[in-house]
């Protein structure tokens, strides 16, 4: 299942999504620490 994911996927692709996927998860915890320390 993976290895077919990988093989359809563009590789170059794949890093852009993690990237943004990186990116999202580091702003959402940047807004959750301003939450918590209001």
């Amino acid at each position: 299942m993976v290895k077919h994911l990988m093989k359809s996927l563009n590789m170059k692709h794949l890093i852009v999504i993690y990237f943004k996927y990186l990116i999202y998860k580091h702003e959402n915890y940047d807004n959750l620490m301003m939450m918590y320390t209001k």
